[in-house]
């Protein structure tokens, strides 16, 4: 039996969803409701490639920071978890909530201390993420990171839950 980590299934969901939007779907209907959903779907699926134009034209359209998708995930989620530092930035400095969970009760401190994710992690915390949250498996960040032995995100973290 595999067992995926709640990363490595926000990612499956991401290419399921890409290959059923493939082209081959009938063309919505303008409205704002179904605009705004699309925005959503943009944004993130810029910040999920890297791509630092489309985040920032996006962002310039006031597209929704914390807008939710893939079991929850915000567009912090991703980049906290793999996306480009730059990005990260230019969403924190657009009001991104760094404290928000996905389904699995994963903030982006979380993924990015399971995904060793140093310079993630300081930003976070400078930020003022919370340390002591816990995920829906009772797991502080400082925890997952032990958990994968990223020794260094840990010591981090772990003076952090301390000061």
């Amino acid at each position: 039996m595999q067992v995926l980590t709640y990363v490595d299934a926000a990612k499956r969901f991401a290419e399921a969803d890409a290959e059923s939007k493939s082209g081959s779907a009938p063309r919505m209907p303008d409205s704002p409701r179904v605009s705004q959903a699309l925005r959503r779907s943009s944004l993130h699926k810029a910040v999920e490639k890297g791509d630092i134009e489309a985040v920032k034209s996006m962002l310039a359209e006031e597209s929704d920071v914390n807008a939710t998708r893939y079991g929850g995930m915000t567009p912090l989620h991703f980049a906290a978890a793999g996306g480009d530092t730059g990005i990260f930035r230019m969403l924190m400095e657009a009001g991104a909530r760094p404290d928000l969970k996905n389904n699995g009760g994963m903030t982006p401190l979380h993924l990015a201390a399971y995904s060793n994710r140093i310079d993630i992690v300081n930003m976070l915390i400078d930020a003022g993420a919370d340390v002591h949250v816990t995920n829906y498996g009772r797991k502080t960040s400082s925890q997952l990171a032990v958990d994968k032995c990223h020794v260094d995100v840990a010591k981090i973290l772990s003076e952090a839950e301390s000061g």
